[in-house]
């Protein structure tokens, strides 16, 4: 968060080029319309992360932020998703018998790691696929370890997820 205030600009490797590839898929009405836009314009790479691309574009249609807005806001979404989903896994993983202190909060201090990893802090609001993709890794552990989720949730919630991570 402090680099977003001491430099207020969108960065990390792809960024620039997910961000005008987003815009593209946002201005256009249909995935035919798209590639077409793209193979006139010269555009030959859209075949990357095809699914930040389609939720960013989703998310610009929906609530009418530009590219700017949403270099920012969607990570620091992103962020919040993957800390509150790895908290439900940690939770199901380190149930109450099984902790050493019942004052201590195992799962806290399960997202004190994963919040202090170098990798993660390192461009934790950088428009890129990584930061989408944990997110969807983390609900897919959660579901494959979770119990009181009824088998069709969570067979319908695990081929999505699989599905967007396919072609992300």
């Amino acid at each position: 968060i402090i680099p977003i205030i001491v430099y207020p600009a969108p960065y990390g490797t792809d960024v620039y080029g997910h961000l005008i590839y987003t815009h593209i898929m946002s201005v256009t009405n249909h995935l035919d319309e798209f590639y077409k836009y793209c193979l006139y314009k010269g555009y030959l790479g859209y075949d990357y992360p095809f699914g930040l691309w389609l939720f960013g574009s989703i998310a610009m249609k929906i609530t009418g932020l530009n590219l700017y807005e949403l270099a920012f806001i969607l990570p620091f979404y992103y962020f919040i998703i993957l800390l509150l989903l790895y908290y439900m896994y940690c939770r199901i993983l380190v149930s109450d018998e099984e902790a050493l202190n019942p004052n201590f909060d195992i799962e806290l201090l399960s997202i004190i790691f994963l919040i202090t990893s170098p990798f993660l802090i390192s461009d934790i609001v950088s428009y890129s696929t990584s930061k989408f993709m944990m997110c969807l890794l983390v609900l897919i552990f959660y579901l494959l370890v979770n119990e009181s989720v009824s088998f069709w949730k969570k067979f319908f919630l695990l081929n999505l997820s699989v599905l967007v991570l396919s072609f992300t």
